[in-house]
């Protein structure tokens, strides 16, 4: 919890320092997941499913914006204790962190989150209680407009879900299409 602590601290004090001119921007992103969930004991399964986020940049600065959004992906399972249950995962929360922009259009960001994790399946559902993890993506920015910038890219996301008091690891991989919108702001 400390280190979710001290990286709000330091966004906010980056935040606080930034000139007026800074420019706000919404990005929405679609695709797909794949993943995990430690008590299936099946590892890391290809059964993708929808995935998606929403996210609001603070570009403090031209390369570096804070970024808080929510989001969602889901993951099947069929090998270990799934084998004839097929149970569906859906992870979805909250996150914050940072996105920068890199040389040759390349943006990178990385950040904390508090999701939760339901599992559904012909037996019935369940959910655990929010835990914090972290996430981490990487993409490419394509111009389309003034305002407009086309972000594929792929992303990482893990925790520890408490269900019925166990911590089990979740960890889940995304492939998405994004469009980041300037919203107000100089344009870059």
């Amino acid at each position: 919890m400390r280190p979710i602590l001290a990286a709000s601290l330091a966004a906010l004090s980056l935040l606080s320092a930034a000139p007026a001119a800074a420019q706000l921007s919404l990005e929405l992103r679609g695709g797909a997941g794949a993943g995990s969930y430690g008590a299936t004991g099946a590892g890391f399964q290809f059964v993708p499913q929808p995935a998606g986020s929403a996210t609001l940049d603070f570009a403090f600065h031209p390369r570096a914006a804070a970024y808080a959004g929510y989001g969602f992906a889901r993951f099947g399972c069929e090998e270990g204790f799934c084998a004839g249950v097929d149970p569906t995962f859906t992870s979805q929360g909250f996150s914050a962190g940072l996105r920068f922009e890199l040389p040759a259009g390349v943006w990178a960001r990385g950040g904390a989150v508090a999701h939760t994790l339901e599992a559904e399946s012909p037996r019935g559902a369940e959910s655990s209680d929010a835990a914090f993890g972290f996430e981490a993506g990487a993409g490419l920015g394509l111009r389309l407009g003034p305002r407009l910038t086309f972000t594929p890219g792929i992303g990482y996301t893990r925790y520890a879900a408490s269900v019925d008091g166990s911590d089990e690891p979740v960890a889940f991989v995304t492939g998405e299409l994004g469009l980041r919108i300037t919203l107000a702001g100089p344009r870059r």
